[in-house]
């Protein structure tokens, strides 16, 4: 499960390779395509609530967590629907979810 906002972060991620000429563009389209399929056919997608914002905006005031607004909302959202884990690459939010005793599994 993820929280809508997956979708913007996913979308703005192809598009910044796609500018910078790390990514072709039939390759992001490629991808585009991967991800509404994943997204249409197991990764369940929820609503975030105004609760997850401001959730996640506590989360982002505490400074010495280095935090970004995102990943917060991730883990925001994360609490919301009761995850046991998250998946992530980032290590500043893998540290920021031990924090919140939830469990961290690599992708």
């Amino acid at each position: 499960m993820s929280g809508d906002w997956l979708l913007s972060e996913f979308a703005s991620a192809i598009s910044i390779k796609v500018r910078s000429g790390e990514l072709a563009e039939n390759n992001a389209k490629a991808l585009r395509k991967e991800f509404e399929t994943l997204t249409g056919n197991g990764l369940r997608i929820v609503p975030v609530s105004r609760a997850a914002y401001r959730d996640a905006a506590e989360l982002a005031k505490q400074h010495t967590r280095r935090i970004r607004a995102g990943d917060a909302l991730h883990l925001a959202v994360a609490r919301e629907i009761g995850a046991k884990s998250v998946a992530t690459l980032d290590s500043v939010m893998s540290a920021n979810a031990e924090r919140l005793n939830m469990g961290v599994e690599p992708i």
